[in-house]
């Protein structure tokens, strides 16, 4: 038998095998068949600890900044009926300590990318005095993390010295001032161990 699928040359007449026609109708009800499979799973789980953002800051931000959360939005997928949470991100203000993410990846001015949300992950950290701190937060106007006794990001390894350093941090743990507020804090002073010399 010989094969049923062959280029035509322009001008020639076109003549349709019935293997050929049924081999184009196979592969087209296959197709839809992967289509239909497709739009009725959910999409696949990535990491726990990422989401999808959306950058509404004005400016591109780079791959590990810490960027406050400012809203959310829904993000429809295509005919199937299922929505993904998008959760948009500015440049920090005091308002967004323990409620940021830290980017994973580059994201352009108005475009989505995935962040940190909890879990352990690199970022800078702005150490701008000598004591020792074991944990962090935003600081208004900054995309860098920096130490304080009351913040929501556990500090697992920082640079040497004053100033911009890389560090590790576990994100999660909720403000000492949230902590406070339902009635677990320690009042006006820090926590035994959050600093130490």
């Amino acid at each position: 038998m010989g094969d049923s699928l062959k280029y035509v040359t322009s001008g020639q007449p076109l003549k349709i095998p019935a293997q050929t026609f049924n081999t184009f109708i196979n592969m087209a009800k296959a197709f839809q068949r992967a289509r239909q499979n497709v739009s009725r799973q959910p999409r696949p789980a990535i990491n726990p600890n990422l989401v999808l953002v959306r950058n509404d800051s004005g400016e591109a931000v780079g791959q590990y900044e810490a960027m406050g959360i400012s809203g959310v939005v829904y993000a429809a997928d295509e005919g199937d009926g299922f929505t993904e949470i998008v959760l948009t991100v500015v440049i920090p203000t005091a308002d967004h300590k323990g409620q940021f993410v830290v980017t994973a990846e580059p994201i352009a001015i108005g475009g989505l990318g995935l962040a940190h949300v909890a879990g352990i992950c690199q970022v800078q950290i702005n150490v701008t005095e000598a004591t020792v701190f074991k944990l962090c937060d935003v600081s208004a106007g900054f995309t860098v993390l920096e130490p304080c006794w009351d913040g929501s990001a556990t500090i697992l390894h920082q640079g040497v010295g004053i100033g911009v350093n890389w560090g590790i941090v576990r994100l999660g743990n909720p403000p000492w001032g949230a902590v406070d507020a339902c009635g677990g804090g320690g009042g006006a002073d820090p926590p035994a161990g959050s600093t130490g010399s």
